[in-house]
């Protein structure tokens, strides 16, 4: 059930593409207009505003007249189809306002982000090692004092790591 904020908004979008000449938001997306914006916002900013998948669609954050018109793509996101749904609806399915919805995809960014940052560290270590070791191989470099040093501090960081991560890569020092 939508809240009362979210029935004014609605009502206020659909008074303002009257004004516009279409006969209801359906109309309106079916429209060359909106075409046209939908294409231009999704040229701007191709990956989704939310998982960076690719994005499909376009949410309004806020209706106004110029973002209907297309004289402003303020207030547009590009969306992929998945984080369009779930920013939408609630979990029961109820359609949410625009103010909810919005800030429903601002939770969901910053999940995603959590998410990347995550995923993004726990890989960097491993690579790294992998690096350092096929470097160490490449160049010869274990024969001098200097390269047993840094062998020795690559070994301690390495088993510093949980277990997950510590992955035998190429020969130790």
């Amino acid at each position: 059930m939508l809240t009362a904020e979210a029935k004014e908004q609605y009502a206020i979008r659909n008074t303002l593409l009257q004004a516009l000449g279409f006969k209801n938001y359906s109309t309106y997306l079916k429209s060359e207009t909106w075409k046209k914006i939908r294409h231009r916002v999704l040229l701007a900013s191709p990956p989704c505003s939310a998982c960076a998948r690719r994005a499909t669609q376009v949410h309004h954050k806020t209706y106004t007249r110029a973002n209907l018109q297309g004289t402003s793509l303020e207030g547009l996101v590009a969306v992929c189809g998945r984080c369009h749904k779930i920013c939408e609806y609630s979990k029961k399915g109820t359609k949410l306002g625009p103010c909810e919805a919005t800030a429903k995809l601002g939770s969901l960014q910053q999940h995603h982000d959590r998410q990347a940052r995550d995923a993004t560290k726990h890989r960097a270590w491993p690579v790294f090692f992998a690096v350092v070791a096929a470097m160490r191989q490449y160049v010869g470099m274990d024969a001098t004092p200097e390269a047993l040093a840094l062998c020795e501090r690559y070994d301690l960081a390495k088993e510093a790591l949980p277990d997950r991560e510590r992955k035998p890569r190429g020969r130790r020092c």
